[in-house]
């Protein structure tokens, strides 16, 4: 056994990490989490993943608490209206005035807002294009699975979309035999098409009388009922607006977001909140993968909000990193080293990177801050973590990381920005050390006599403001995506420059490699 840790709603309330061969884990340190665990109006989910050696990784719920409004479902007549009143108390879960309105007048909410619900499904004609059923189609892909989990019976598929999917072909049937559905498939489907009535109730409610308004004037249910009259009346307007996402922050980051200091969206800070950040953050949010929010925790998920909201393609940056990735950026971390600011970096610039070069870029930097024989660990991310940097000082650095552990994997000691002149490595092997300066040019860049001729006159300054280097010490690699024959075409245009009389070159060998692992090697001074 390698390590442990137990999360609740995705964040991590304790971990530990085992030394050698340890196999036996100490469950003590597990058991007050179970007391956590009992979030009463939203249900929780309490998962323990766990890593051997092998890095071999699994994980488990230990406990799952369904929402407080699903024990009402043996007092309700429906498992329908049992799912109506779940998915507005999910809905709702920032406003305690509400909460306390459903223990108290439970029934009464209940008929309340199936009123209310029947007065959206009026406004069709057709019960699979009725308003709640088209919100509940924009909702996204998290709250599928909000449903799924908290609904107490088995759904026809384990992929909440499809479930939902099915689940809106039952409407208008009594029965699920002609359907291909068992009984108590059906019966999930009734309470999952009254869990999506009653929240995309609620969201329709947000919008008209915004959150603040209905925790402050409900005091009953009949004040519920009035403000609910007053939605019917504003529907048509109201809905676009319920579709668009806009009535949503409480309902689907408010509650989740809390950073481990407590804070709240509304107390970050007033940058964020301004000019439609917030939305736009929400949006890009709700589109990442839900696997990979599970794996963050609540001040991980905070932090990734922050950075979305201004990374048009964050999120597509994330889901393209994937689960294991996403949580390696998420772990990084140096003394001296913004690594909020690199993690926002990686965000805003990383479609501008090639795909397999980020992914390497990322595992790279994960094994160099562990590796034992490379030295300054954070050398290959302290420029990517400045602020207001071009995507180019992001694929440099990746080349410096790719470089460095590859010289480490080959026995070589290694240290990341040596201080000597302004190379990028010193390599130590074999008794002798080399200050090795490495290119990442971009994916079709040409690597023509030019290049070389750019790249040799840069090596001549580093050189000339070194003191006490010898030229066979210097050492220029590139790093390229080009196949064999454009490595071969690299190599004769290299040589053509180096053999044209005038031409000084103050290091001692060039390296060329591709991503495909083929390695040229000019040595200057056999040319």
């Amino acid at each position: 056994m390698a390590s442990a840790e137990l999360r609740r709603d995705g964040a991590r309330f304790d971990e530990k990490t085992y030394s050698g061969k340890k196999s036996e884990i100490d469950t003590s340190t597990f058991k007050s989490t179970l007391e956590i665990a009992l979030t009463p109006w939203r249900g929780s989910l309490t998962t323990i993943t766990v890593e051997d050696v092998h890095e071999n990784i699994g994980t488990e719920t230990l406990y799952y608490k369904h929402p407080y409004a699903v024990k009402l479902a043996t007092e309700l007549n429906s498992p329908e209206e049992a799912g109506v009143l779940t998915g507005v108390t999910m809905g709702a879960a920032e406003l305690p005035d509400f909460f306390r309105l459903v223990r108290e007048e439970p029934h009464e909410m209940a008929m309340v807002m199936a009123e209310f619900i029947g007065e959206m499904n009026r406004a069709a004609v057709d019960p699979r294009r009725n308003p709640w059923v088209e919100i509940a189609k924009d909702l996204p892909p998290s709250i599928y699975h909000d449903q799924q989990q908290a609904n107490p019976y088995p759904a026809p598929s384990s992929d909440p979309l499809e479930s939902f999917s099915t689940c809106l072909g039952t409407l208008g049937y009594s029965d699920g035999d002609h359907l291909g559905l068992s009984e108590d498939e059906f019966t999930h489907c009734q309470f999952a098409n009254g869990w999506y009535s009653g929240y995309s109730a609620f969201l329709v409610i947000e919008t008209v009388v915004g959150d603040k308004g209905l925790s402050k004037g409900a005091t009953s249910a009949s004040d519920v009922a009035t403000q609910l009259r007053r939605a019917s009346d504003d529907l048509e307007s109201v809905l676009p607006a319920v579709r668009s996402g806009q009535s949503m922050r409480t309902t689907q980051i408010s509650h989740r977001l809390l950073t481990d200091g407590g804070r709240q969206l509304d107390d970050l800070s007033p940058q964020f909140r301004t000019a439609g950040k917030t939305a736009q953050g929400v949006k890009r949010f709700e589109a990442v993968d839900q696997r990979t929010l599970n794996r963050l925790d609540s001040s991980q998920r905070t932090e990734l909000l922050h950075h979305l909201a201004d990374a048009p393609n964050g999120h597509r940056v994330i889901n393209d990193l994937g689960l294991h990735r996403t949580e390696q950026l998420f772990r990084l971390s140096y003394d001296g080293v913004d690594t909020v600011q690199f993690r926002a970096n990686i965000l805003q610039h990383g479609d501008a990177i090639s795909q397999p070069r980020l992914n390497q870029y990322i595992d790279d930097a994960t094994t160099a801050r562990s590796h034992a024989t490379i030295r300054n660990p954070e050398g290959p991310v302290v420029e990517a973590a400045r602020e207001g940097i071009a995507p180019s000082q992001i694929r440099g650095q990746a080349g410096e990381a790719k470089s460095a552990v590859r010289y480490a994997d080959e026995g070589a000691d290694v240290t990341v920005e040596p201080g000597k002149g302004d190379y990028d490595l010193a390599v130590i092997r074999d008794g002798r050390t080399e200050y090795v300066e490495v290119k990442t040019p971009a994916v079709g860049t040409s690597i023509n006599r030019n290049y070389w001729l750019r790249q040799t006159e840069s090596m001549n300054k580093k050189f000339d403001n070194t003191d006490d280097l010898a030229r066979k010490d210097a050492v220029l690699e590139v790093q390229t995506t080009r196949g064999i024959s454009q490595l071969d075409d690299a190599v004769s245009e290299l040589n053509e420059l180096v053999e044209t009389p005038g031409i000084t070159t103050n290091f001692g060998e060039i390296r060329i490699h591709s991503t495909n692992a083929d390695t040229r090697i000019v040595k200057i001074d056999s040319v």
